[in-house]
């Protein structure tokens, strides 16, 4: 399932939770390469630095294991706001 975050504000929290997932979470390129974000820290630095303060504005995922979901959902329900 293919899903987009927006407005990442704490980089940190939304990898921890990638890292909790069971199945890969891809971060998938145009020309279809697919990186797993789970315990990358050379993405997760990367977009930390690049970001900033001011977050991940847009960033597509593709998740592989449907057992993810609801984890997934309550993070975006509950914790991703800017003012947490």
């Amino acid at each position: 399932m293919k899903l987009t975050f927006r407005n990442v504000y704490n980089v940190h929290q939304f990898f921890e939770l990638i890292n909790n997932c069971q199945g890969p979470v891809y971060l998938q390129s145009e020309s279809d390469d697919k990186i797993d974000l789970r315990n990358n820290s050379m993405i997760k630095d990367l977009l930390s630095n690049a970001c900033d303060k001011g977050g991940i504005h847009r960033l597509q995922v593709l998740i592989t294991n449907q057992k993810d979901i609801p984890q997934i959902i309550q993070y975006l329900i509950t914790f991703d706001t800017p003012h947490r």
